[in-house]
């Protein structure tokens, strides 16, 4: 379930083929959240793989969470990065990330001592 996700937040994606450690991360925002989890055969037409599919349910129906890449036309891939310029190629379709969403930003010392 995407509990506390909503549209609008920040998100940055490590990608498989872009290691985070070289490249950076590549920055999107939250578009849409589904109101409800997605049915098996929704996920497997999402995929257009049955295989991906039982991966992506194996542990219960996920709620899809679509997101927007931020453009930067200056970089190789033409997306917006953490680093200055990203990788040195484009990104290709299908590719493996792993989100992380930003849920707010607040500095250490505000939790602590408010305003």
């Amino acid at each position: 379930k995407a509990t506390g996700i909503a549209p609008g937040m920040k998100v940055d994606l490590n990608v498989a083929s872009a290691p985070a450690a070289a490249f950076g991360v590549l920055r999107a925002r939250v578009t849409d959240v589904a109101p409800y989890p997605a049915t098996f055969a929704e996920v497997e037409n999402l995929f257009s793989d049955t295989q991906l599919a039982k991966q992506f349910t194996a542990k219960g129906l996920p709620t899809i969470v679509t997101v927007d890449f931020q453009t930067d036309p200056k970089t190789p891939s033409g997306f917006k990065w953490s680093t200055k310029s990203g990788p040195p190629f484009p990104l290709r379709s299908g590719i493996q990330v792993k989100a992380t969403v930003i849920q707010g930003t607040q500095a250490p010392i505000k939790l602590v001592f408010g305003k």
